[in-house]
């Protein structure tokens, strides 16, 4: 790592002219031949897309383009087509990511949310839009980085494939120790035919019988303007429009607990609440993509693209929590067979009432054009936002203040049952619980970034053999935030939940196994909450506001040594990072000061790449790579803000939760290798070793210390040695052809994923997997493909792994492994006419959390049940 290099960014701003010199000459060059050209061809990699030469993909509307694209590549990818998304019941780009070899998925609130690339977490890998930097929208991501890319936010309509780049070549953003995934556009299919499609659907979430609203609708041409004919292309201008829309309202049946000082030993005594919660969400799920393009010669085209995607999400939450199981508050008997008595438990009702928006804005603009038939330059421009937007967060707090005795069994840990044992005490009744608070909690958080970036190729002679010599540079100007706010409510604490919950009938729910109560009327509530008196507080604690500038150089040579491609090449980064954030102490009165804080880091690392790519024969290929990447610490873990809280630890010591401004940067060091056999009809066989050795890995800590002169918990981070990643992915795709009709139409696909990972970070001071690594997953496909019917099974796994590092072997929180199992079929009307059928969910998979590896320790049990849908698919134009 390189300190104090402030002339490179005076270097790359040399490069990035150079390359963008040729521009205004691009602009007169529109005369020559006509030719085919496909708009947004598709290249490797995320890189420039424009005018298509002879030979290139036009796409990766089909699995055959998609594996044509994946042959070309000089580089170890893996690439989803759209034509494949669509085969299955995937509501979001991150549903449609769990089916590529080495991805493993975090789902929330019954969605797919984050992924992970080869067992690292998701805020260490990177994201791009046909090569655009994308930011950051929610910054809840499960290690609290707030880097990673929720690709909820997207349907899987508005985009045309993905890409997931295993080994990085220097001409990509170095983000991505995993890997990066590359969102590709909507391209129009090849010739100057029109475009346009249109699909609906609606269908049913079993849990609630709710109802579930889909429609898409994509148009796109080719055109030429009257009178315009002084250029060479009949067709000069292209667009392509696509809108994605989804509604639902997911239901969410939830069972959460806490213990005191979980271990294996020590079940029954640790029990310490019980937390009934169900769910009922209102999601708008909405995503648009276009591009405009002018080609007006065959050397020379323009675009301009803009996406945006992003929800609108209403949640109530009915929330009935049992405290003092442990016997805190009085007494715990034993009474064996996992039976407990416990005296002066408590209960309160708490209800959640929000709306939130989470989103994403792209606008792009570029061209690419050959100078003198010489040299070949790509350019554009961009801006990209993600924001997370609270716009109301009401939570209301009723307690029941008489103690009561009650027993209850851990016998079945999916399954706690309990019953008051106290006279005339009814958990369900209203006219007990009296109004305790309310407070809400909106806010804002923002991510986004503006770039530029430019790059010239030309074809050079090495030693008598043909290649590609390139080199450009980019700059990534970003600022991240987060604004939150607290209202406190004045409330009449003798007002009871009788008088606000509408006459609502109980809440029966988790199969019928819990009563709850009834839920809250919201409206009367917020009614009751208008009238109140208020005290506002900007959540100074909360605060932040991080500038970070990227500005990069890079040059790589590709060259072909007869069956022998060899890209070698070297990029540098220079990091100029601004976090911002406040101090915030409590004393022990409960008396909170703040004094702003501020940590500045420049640095600039260099990253090496050597690709190898050996043809045997049109079906093998051999690859090798060495490649290099980055991912910088979260903003939350590099801030220079503390939060203390007075005796707050278990053993009454203060609790300070601090950032660590001297956190180095993760890098890592990559070694692929991997055969691919591609067979009839679209086939493949593959199999991928692969090996990530860290540097300054980043992990949680929690040690004793001192803190302003008095013994402390210190919760915090801080860079370790020797962590690594090892493992192997094997891919199958194969239809069976030659089996006698009508079953020659069946075919699978199938791919599994082992991951190998060590670090030390636990207090205990030995080496354990590192947080998210899933040991193994896998996805499973079974179909049918003939004439107009298609018929599909899919399964996917995810083995448990370590989700959250919180201090020792016997509080880390595991997520449990799961398997899902989804179903789709279609039949083809008439050309333009399809009719499909799907299934999600059908076993019903928890989303379940432990602390500890055990599952006798759940925390988190959350199911949804079921989704069925049917649709219609119309081809107006083509």
């Amino acid at each position: 790592m390189l300190k104090g290099f402030h002339g490179f960014r005076y270097l790359l701003g040399a490069t990035t002219a150079f390359c963008l010199a040729g521009v205004l000459h691009a602009a007169a060059q529109t005369s020559g031949a006509p030719v085919e050209m496909n708009l947004g061809s598709v290249t490797a990699n995320g890189q420039q897309t424009g005018a298509a030469t002879s030979g290139e993909p036009s796409g990766t509307g089909t699995l055959g383009q998609a594996q044509k694209l994946k042959k070309l590549s000089p580089n170890i990818i893996s690439v989803q087509p759209q034509s494949q998304i669509q085969k299955l019941p995937d509501v979001n780009v991150a549903e449609a990511l769990q089916r590529i070899p080495g991805i493993s998925m975090e789902s929330d609130t019954g969605e797919g949310r984050f992924i992970n690339i080869r067992g690292l977490d998701a805020d260490l890998n990177g994201t791009s839009y046909d090569g655009v930097h994308l930011t950051a929208a929610n910054q809840s991501t499960p290690t609290g980085g707030g880097r990673a890319v929720a690709f909820d936010a997207f349907p899987p309509g508005m985009i045309g494939g993905i890409e997931v780049i295993k080994s990085l070549t220097p001409d990509m953003d170095a983000e991505g120790l995993g890997g990066a995934v590359n969102l590709l556009p909507l391209t129009l299919p090849g010739g100057d035919q029109p475009v346009a499609d249109i699909n609906v659907a609606a269908g049913q979430e079993t849990l609630r019988r709710t109802g579930i609203y889909q429609g898409n609708i994509t148009l796109g041409d080719a055109f030429a303007i009257p009178g315009m004919t002084q250029f060479a292309n009949a067709k000069p201008f292209r667009f392509i429009f696509n809108y994605d829309s989804e509604t639902d309202r997911r239901g969410i049946d939830d069972v959460e607990e806490d213990y005191n000082s979980p271990t294996n030993n020590n079940l029954p005594a640790s029990l310490q609440d019980l937390q009934l919660r169900w769910y009922q969400a209102h999601r708008v799920r909405q995503g648009y993509g276009g591009e405009f393009d002018f080609d007006p010669s065959p050397t020379t085209s323009f675009y301009v693209r803009a996406l945006g995607g992003g929800y609108d999400e209403q949640i109530q939450k009915n929330r009935l929590e049992l405290d003092g199981l442990d016997g805190s508050n009085g007494s715990l008997t034993d009474n064996g067979g996992g039976s407990y008595t416990a005296t002066g438990a408590t209960a309160e009702k708490v209800f959640t009432n929000s709306n939130e928006r989470i989103g994403y804005n792209l606008l792009a603009a570029g061209g690419k054009t050959v100078l003198d038939d010489v040299l070949t330059v790509d350019f554009r421009g961009s801006w990209t936002q993600g924001y997370d937007i609270v716009d109301r967060s009401y939570s209301t707090k009723f307690k029941d203040k008489t103690p009561f005795d009650l027993n209850y069994t851990t016998s079945d840990a999916d399954l706690r049952s309990f019953s008051v044992i106290t006279p005339g005490v009814d958990l369900s009744n209203p006219a007990n619980y009296k109004l305790s608070s309310v407070s809400n909690s909106p806010g804002r958080s923002f991510d986004q970034e503006f770039g530029a970036a430019a790059d010239a190729s030309f074809v050079t002679n090495v030693l008598g053999y043909l290649g590609e010599a390139k080199f450009g540079g980019d700059v990534r100007l970003r600022s991240e935030g987060t604004n939150p706010n607290e209202i406190d409510y004045t409330v009449d604490k003798t007002q009871t939940l009788a008088g606000l919950d509408g006459g609502n009938p109980n809440v029966n729910y988790y199969g019928s196994n819990y009563n709850i109560g009834p839920n809250v009327a919201y409206d009367a509530l917020n009614g009751a909450l208008l009238s109140a008196a208020q005290n506002t507080d900007t959540t100074l604690a909360g605060f932040a506001h991080n500038t970070e500038n990227v500005y990069a150089i890079y040059g790589q040579e590709t060259v072909e040594f007869g069956n022998l491609e060899v890209l070698a090449g070297l990029r540098m980064e220079d990091t100029n990072g601004t976090y911002r954030a406040n101090l915030a102490t409590t004393d022990a009165n409960g008396n909170t000061t703040y004094a702003p804080n501020t940590n500045k880091q420049d640095y600039i690392n260099l990253f090496p790449s050597v690709q190898f790519k050996y043809t045997v024969s049109d079906q093998l290929q051999l690859r090798a790579a060495y490649s290099t990447a980055i991912a910088r610490p979260g903003f939350n873990q590099i801030t220079g803000a503390e939060s203390v809280t007075i005796a707050a630890a278990s053993n009454g010591e203060n609790a300070v939760s601090q950032g660590n401004p001297s956190l180095k940067p993760t890098t890592v060091n990559s070694f692929d290798v991997t055969a691919e056999y591609y067979t009839h009809h679209d086939g493949l066989l593959s199999i991928n070793p692969f090996y990530k050795l860290f540097s300054n890995y980043v992990v949680a800590t929690q040690a004793e210390g001192v803190f302003q002169g008095a013994p402390a918990q210190i919760n915090s981070y801080e860079n370790i040695g020797g962590a690594y990643a090892r493992g192997i992915e094997l891919d199958a795709e194969q239809k069976f052809t030659f089996l006698p009709s009508p079953l020659d139409g069946l075919g699978a696909e199938g791919n599994i994923t082992f991951v190998d990972s060590r670090g030390r970070y636990d207090t205990d001071a030995i080496s354990n997997e590192l947080p998210e690594t899933s040991p193994i997953s896998y996805n499973a496909q079974i179909f049918y493909e003939k004439g107009p019917l298609e018929l599909r099974t899919a399964a996917s796994y995810v083995s448990r792994n370590l989700f959250t590092v919180v201090g020792t072997r016997d509080t880390d929180q595991f997520s449990s492994p799961r398997f899902r199992l989804d179903i789709s079929g279609s039949f083809q009307v008439t050309p333009r006419i399809q009719i499909y059928a799907e299934g999600k969910n059908l076993t019903n998979t928890k989303l379940e959390f432990t602390s500890s590896a055990s599952s006798a320790y759940p925390i988190q049990r959350e199911y949804y049940e079921q989704d069925f849908l049917v649709g219609i698919r119309l081809k107006l134009a083509s």
